[in-house]
């Protein structure tokens, strides 16, 4: 649930719309809850606009980013807690993933939220997780252009339509330079606040460097691998815990074996 709880309503609305709106019982309540908070979302938002707008527009990439890519469960969270050590870099963080409409205007909330809460355990592999720990950046893509295969987690039903977004091969041109559009503005809300040359990570890149590349050309890639076997055997685990624990829907799926050699093939 927590992958979209910055989402804006009107994105929030038009998702629940495309999916007819059919939502298990059993989910109303984290439906009730994300909803609540996108009205939230849509009121920072404006007054992010307002206030920063204009700089982001102006803001200039000086480095293009580096990105951390290999299939999920190779070791990409490790790479990135370990690269991001070095103050070279800045990286998306937990809070701006999940916020990025809102976390320039609200990096006060930030600091507020860091004194009340604890470092969780992630369910998948118990790494431990703050606000302020390097994170995927497809989080917040999922969030703010709505074209990620993260979203098939929340509406495992139509898993299939959003998995054309792992890699942009079967999806209209028109859908393919909004994303990018979307990511540039990401990158460069970013680099408005850091001023310094982005280390990204996100497993879903890998299938994505022609996109990358045609968006910032400079961009140097770190592609980082795992002995297929135990791949599998991790993924299964995150299908299992994180992904099953995202629904707002019943899945078709009665295990995910089939799907996670599926997702290999198409992402390595």
């Amino acid at each position: 649930m927590d992958s979209i709880i910055g989402i804006l309503f009107r994105d929030w609305f038009a998702l629940l719309k495309k999916h007819k709106f059919k939502i298990h019982p059993k989910h109303l309540l984290k439906v009730l809850f994300i909803t609540f908070r996108s009205f939230i979302n849509s009121r920072d938002h404006k007054k992010e606009i307002q206030q920063f707008e204009s700089l982001i527009q102006k803001t200039e990439i000086e480095h293009d980013p580096v990105f951390i890519i290999g299939h999920w469960r190779s070791g990409t969270t490790f790479l990135h807690y370990l690269l991001s050590q070095d103050k070279h870099f800045a990286f998306t963080n937990v809070f701006e993933g999940r916020n990025p409409h809102t976390f320039l205007s609200n990096q006060a909330l930030l600091e507020k939220r860091l004194e009340r809460y604890k470092p969780q355990k992630r369910v998948m592999d118990n790494v431990s997780v703050q606000l302020i720990s390097p994170a995927e950046d497809e989080f917040a893509m999922a969030i703010i252009a709505l074209k990620s295969p993260l979203l098939g987690w929340l509406f495992p039903q139509n898993r299939d339509y959003y998995d054309r977004y792992i890699s942009f091969e079967t999806v209209p041109e028109e859908e393919l330079n909004y994303w990018k559009n979307r990511y540039l503005y990401f990158i460069k809300k970013l680099t408005l606040k850091y001023k310094r040359q982005l280390l990204l990570k996100s497993p879903i890149n890998t299938a994505r460097i022609r996109h990358l590349l045609n968006i910032f050309p400079k961009a140097k890639f770190i592609h980082i691998h795992r002995n297929p076997y135990d791949v599998f055997r991790s993924s299964l685990k995150l299908f299992n815990t994180a992904v099953r624990n995202s629904e707002l829907t019943n899945s078709s799926l009665q295990n995910f074996e089939e799907y996670i050699l599926s997702h290999y093939k198409k992402n390595v």
